[in-house]
């Protein structure tokens, strides 16, 4: 959970407003690069079910509504398992009645 609001939040903010990190110094960053961190999430989120060892969690949900809410406004780049996995939760039963419940207070 805590590289969703670490380095994914920082690699995503950094690059929203044009911070590059230059090769050079990528290790004194906690983050690497944006490409790092984005491969790394893809390698999570390939090939399994759930990030926590076959288990649905709350990083689950976490990494989904991260990646749904930064593919939705553009700072994480859309990718394949990037869409599938963030569907696949926002999908959810709980997560259709959390809408539900959002958009008739929305009215």
């Amino acid at each position: 959970m805590h590289f969703c609001g670490g380095p994914l939040e920082y690699a995503v903010s950094n690059r929203s407003f044009g911070f590059v990190v230059p090769p050079d110094q990528q290790g004194r960053i906690g983050y690497g690069s944006y490409d790092d961190v984005l491969n790394t999430v893809e390698q999570a989120v390939t090939g399994t079910g759930y990030l926590a060892g076959g288990r649905f969690s709350a990083a689950d949900l976490y990494l989904a509504a991260v990646l749904g809410w930064g593919m939705m406004i553009g700072g994480v780049e859309k990718r394949q398992p990037f869409e599938t996995f963030a569907a696949r939760f926002a999908s959810r039963p709980a997560a259709l009645k959390a809408r539900e419940i959002d958009g008739s207070l929305m009215k």
